[in-house]
C-alpha cells in the first residue's frame, strides 16, 4: 500500500487508468474526494464491495449506476 498525504486541491493520478484523484476538502473526520476517471471504469467505495461479497461486483455496479445518484 502506498500512503501519500495531499493538500486541497492537490491529486494523485493514475496514469495507466487515467484517472486523477484530487482532495477537495478535509474535515476534522472525513476528506471529500473527487475522482476523475473514464466512462467504463467502475468506481466503488470499498463498504458497497465489502457487502457485495459473493455477489458479480459488475452487475452491483449497473444496480447502483440505475437506482443511486450518490453512491
Amino acid at each position: 500500500m502506498l500512503a501519500l498525504t495531499r493538500q486541497v486541491n492537490e491529486s494523485i493520478r493514475l496514469v495507466e487508468a487515467d484517472v486523477v484523484i484530487t482532495v477537495v476538502r478535509i474535515a476534522t473526520d472525513r476528506v471529500r474526494l473527487a475522482i476523475s476517471a473514464p466512462d467504463q471504469l467502475t468506481i466503488l467505495r470499498e463498504e458497497i464491495v465489502e457487502k457485495s461479497k459473493g455477489s458479480d461486483l459488475r452487475q452491483v455496479a449497473r444496480r447502483l449506476r440505475k437506482g443511486a445518484a450518490n453512491v
